[in-house]
């Protein structure tokens, strides 16, 4: 369909009813991104049985500002784009964010893949000036969660020093 706008973007404004952090709490503990993630997931009605990333931008106060959600994918597995991650995370002109996902069956060891994504949105926030403050899984019920920043901290060494999450 024809438009004035050309090729532009259009984004699509949902509004969620979150009770556990609202714009402009702070978000400083791998704790409260996850419980703010379970809220988001909840609030948009997000398939438990399937995994689900989200990413979660923060400002330079360490204020929640927004979140994307990134991709639903299958029981074992979700596909995450650093490119689409970025791109939510400068329209949102976000200087920090922590990447969550979700794990159906409830395992929250860090797998090879989230290790390889962690450092990968890491590295390219580093190019990009958005910094990579954590990586949490949360599981499937949301009701329990890991920090890879807690359990891997070697992976986030070279990271800004911000005093964690």
């Amino acid at each position: 369909m024809p438009n004035d706008l050309g090729s532009a973007y259009v984004l699509r404004t949902v509004t969620l009813m979150l009770s556990e952090a609202a714009p402009g709490e702070a978000i400083d503990q791998p704790t409260i991104a996850a419980r703010l993630a379970g809220e988001i997931l909840r609030s948009a009605n997000a398939d438990e049985t399937v995994e689900q990333a989200l990413v979660i931008a923060i400002d330079s106060q360490k204020r929640f500002i927004g979140f994307k959600l990134i991709s639903t994918g299958t029981r074992a597995h979700t596909p995450v784009d650093p490119g689409v991650v970025f791109r939510s995370l400068l329209l949102l002109d976000a200087a920090a964010f922590i990447m969550v996902h979700t794990r159906p069956t409830g395992e929250l060891t860090p797998s090879a893949d989230d290790i390889a994504l962690t450092r990968r949105l890491i590295a390219v926030g580093k190019l990009v000036g958005v910094e990579c403050l954590d990586h949490v899984i949360l599981s499937g019920d949301r009701r329990s969660s890991a920090s890879i920043r807690d359990l891997r901290r070697e992976l986030f060494a070279d990271n800004t020093d911000h005093g964690g999450p």
